[in-house]
This record gives structure tokens, sequence and C-alpha cells, in this order.
């Protein structure tokens, strides 16, 4: 687990490397965006998404553009999560440029934060966290689309996987498991069905921490929702073929009540688009 101290240290770090990387973005954070055509776009619909999430929630996705076709917001990305973000921000100071922006630094902070800590984890290393954070936050790719909020919104895919690893593995990532775990990879006799069913409810707190930024991240941008689905599987896939066939199980069974909750609280934000 990694001491509190270190944690500020490395949040504090990715700070002032997030306004090193965007300058002089930091000097004009209430008056300037990165362009005049997406950055702009997204900002209205930032500004957008907190207005009616106030004003009329049910009809969030009925925008004032494109009258009268409804259901307008669904012809861009939502940028939910962002716009929630930006929100205490905008009703502060009236200034949705300025919530944008600073959440979109946020962005770049998270992104090199959750994988310092994903990258620690998988390793007990804070050098490899280190160099993982940065490469993951200030790649050429979301340098290069400044004006995209929703392409850089993938902060919350390291903090999921870390959740995914604890659900499965366990607080320490050291495969130790449960004592159900445990019993059923020494052979233990306890009713399969009965030990399945156990794992399953009540969901862990990692489990509904998984869930969470499942969620998070498919709302951030549902490009990245299929991203995130794949690479859930894939470490499911790489977790089953490195566990006990017992073990992966159980663990197994702890994902489809978590599953269906970021289902369901994902699926009112989808639907518009289909």
């Amino acid at each position: 687990m990694i001491r509190t101290t270190r944690a500020v240290s490395v949040c504090v770090l990715f700070v002032f490397l997030t306004l090193a990387f965007t300058f002089p973005m930091g000097q004009h954070l209430g008056s300037a965006v990165e362009d005049y055509q997406d950055a702009l776009l997204n900002v209205w619909i930032t500004a957008w998404d907190g207005h009616q999430l106030l004003a009329d929630p049910l009809r969030l996705f009925d925008a004032n553009i494109f009258y009268p076709y409804p259901r307008t917001l669904a012809f861009s990305e939502i940028i939910l999560t962002n716009a929630l973000v930006s929100l205490p921000i905008n009703l502060a100071t009236g200034n949705p440029v300025l919530g944008y922006n600073l959440a979109l630094l946020l962005s770049f902070v998270l992104s090199g934060f959750g994988m310092y800590l994903l990258a620690y984890r998988l390793t007990r290393r804070s050098a490899a966290g280190l160099v993982a954070g940065v490469f993951y936050a200030f790649n050429a790719y979301k340098l290069s689309n400044l004006a995209q909020v929703q392409l850089l919104s993938l902060h919350w895919l390291p903090f999921m996987l870390i959740f995914l690893d604890s659900a499965l593995k366990g607080p320490w990532g050291d495969h130790k498991g449960s004592p159900r775990q445990n019993a059923a990879s020494r052979g233990g006799r306890l009713p399969e069905l009965v030990s399945l069913l156990a794992e399953a409810w009540p969901p862990s707190r990692p489990a509904l921490h998984f869930a969470l930024y499942l969620v998070l991240q498919c709302l951030s941008s549902f490009y990245y929702a299929i991203f995130a689905a794949l690479v859930a599987g894939l470490y499911i896939l790489c977790f089953l073929l490195t566990s006990r066939a017992a073990t992966s199980l159980l663990a197994l069974a702890r994902l489809p009540v978590p599953l269906a909750l970021a289902s369901l609280a994902t699926l009112p934000f989808a639907r518009p688009y289909f």
C-alpha cells in the first residue's frame, strides 16, 4: 500500500508536469481554449450538461440546438463526467471556459497519478510507476488532441484496472484470495453453488469501485467505453490463464453483480445514441 505522503507528492508532481506540458494554458484558464471549433463545442456540451442536470435531468439530451429535432445532444459525445467536474466551478464563477479547462487539466493529472498507482501495484517500484504515469499522461496522442477532451478522458481506466485487480486477487494483488478461494483451491468440500453465491453477494468493495470507475470511463467517452470493455476482458482472460481453476472461478463470481450495476447506470445515457 502506497504511503499518503508519497501519494500526495506524486500527485503534486503530476500537477506541475501538466502545467508544463500544456503551457501556456495555465495562464489563460478562464479566457482561452485550444481552438475555436471542437473545443468550443465541448465547452458548450459540458456547460449544457451541468445546466440541464439541475434544470430538467430527464430531458438531458434535448439540447438547445437543431430545433425541432429531439435528443440533439446525442449528435456528439455527452462528456458527462467532465461536466460533473466542471459544474461546481461553473456555478461558482459563471465561466464555463474556466470549468472546462480545469477539467481538461485534471484529466492529465489523474491519468498520470492513476497509472502510477496501477504500475506501483503491479511492480512495487515507484520509479516504474512514475515512468508509466508520465508516458500514459503525456504521450503524443494526448498532447496532439487537446481540443478533443473526450479523447483525453482516459484517466478513469487505470483506477478501473486497480480495483478489478483487487476484486480478483485481493487487496494486495498477491493471489491470496478469500478463505473460500483458498479452501476451494485446496480441494475443500464446500458446496460449489453456495460458495459461488457467497462470493457474488454482497459484492465486495473493490468490485463496486471497479463498477464505479467503469461507469465514469464510459460516461467520459463512449469511444473509450469500448476500449474499457476490451481491456477489462483481456485482463480477466490473463487472470484465468494464470490462476488455478477453483480460485479463478470463485473470483469471477464477484464480477456479475458489479457489471450488471455498471450496465444499468450507463444504459440510460447510451440509449439515445441508438
